[in-house]
């Protein structure tokens, strides 16, 4: 039994170092080194999702990091490789259901939705101008986008005259300036044409593999 005038202190690494044999001392290192977590002003621990790669600490705050040993990106909130311009959620159906997620990706194209380019939800466009809000529940119309192309707008690219700055021939044209009308229209008739005939078996069968994507 230890004496009751050292219990409750701490013993040093150097101190367990010369009391146990040198295999002991390892174990002993590698679970401190298991069980250690930063203070929560230094930030969070993850893992790179390289196998066998390494540990470090990022901001808490922080939405992407770069290993220090790889230097392969990665997403500081679910610890998997950085998909930006996606949800983790998202991210994680990709991952666990990719076929699902590519006859999404073809729906999206084939009716002409277009992607938030922060939270990577689709957006479709019933009326009006080709300035969107993202109405998902992660970014609640705080993201401002073009439909056509996809760039990330500021709320004030809306306003009269400003908007002519993204949209040479205005907001309710089908023309950016990073897409013409001719380019918007082709690629996405291309998309939804399928063979010939089959445009609405094409699409039938893209909403049912949308469907089983979202029933997981």
């Amino acid at each position: 039994c230890a004496d009751a005038a050292i219990r409750g202190c701490t013993v040093t690494t150097e101190q367990a170092r010369g009391a146990v044999s040198e295999d002991i001392f390892v174990r002993f290192l590698e679970f401190r080194a298991r069980a250690w977590e930063p203070a929560r002003s230094d930030g969070k621990l993850v893992r790179c999702p390289t196998p066998h790669c390494c540990q470090f600490v990022v901001p808490r705050e922080a939405e992407r990091a770069c290993c220090p040993r790889c230097r392969g990106m990665l997403c500081a909130a679910c610890g998997h490789t950085d998909h930006s311009g996606v949800t983790c959620d998202q991210a994680r159906a990709t991952r666990e259901h990719p076929e699902a997620e590519r006859e999404l990706e073809a729906l999206i194209l084939a009716r002409g939705w277009q992607r938030c380019p922060v939270c990577g939800a689709p957006t479709e466009l019933e009326h009006g101008c080709y300035f969107m809000r993202c109405p998902s529940e992660s970014c609640r119309g705080r993201v401002h986008f073009c439909y056509l192309c996809g760039e990330r707008l500021q709320e004030e690219d809306h306003r009269p005259g400003r908007s002519l700055v993204h949209f040479p021939r205005g907001p309710y044209n089908c023309e950016c300036v990073n897409t013409t009308e001719e380019e918007y229209r082709r690629r996405h008739s291309a998309a939804g044409a399928g063979r010939p005939g089959n445009g609405g078996a094409l699409l039938d069968g893209l909403q049912a593999g949308v469907r089983r994507l979202l029933e997981f």
